[in-house]
This record gives structure tokens, sequence and C-alpha cells, in this order.
């Protein structure tokens, strides 16, 4: 199973590309990865809530 969708559109690509770079970042400056990947979730289940495209 693909973790990426295929049809996706360029700025889901993008938004996804920054958000990995960004959690590469914060692992790679020695912040416990499992806490980068809680936050990250937690940051688009957030903004997918108030976007209205999400549920809690």
């Amino acid at each position: 199973m693909a973790l990426v969708p295929e049809n996706a559109s360029m700025v889901e690509y993008m938004v996804t590309n920054a958000t990995l770079h960004n959690i590469r970042q914060e692992i790679l400056n020695g912040r416990p990865s499992g806490l980068v990947i809680d936050q990250a979730i937690n940051e688009v289940i957030e903004k997918g809530i108030d976007a209205g495209v999400s549920k809690k």
C-alpha cells in the first residue's frame, strides 16, 4: 500500500514535502522522532478540523 496518494495535487505534494522536511530537520537536530511525529500528526489533524475537512 502506497503511503502517498498518486492523485494528489501539486499543492498537496508541496505541503507534504515541506512537512516531511521539517520533521526530518527536527529529528536530525536531536528531538525524539516519536515526539516530532506526534506533533506533526496533531498539527495536521487540528488544521484539518479548522478547515472543516477532518473530525476530532
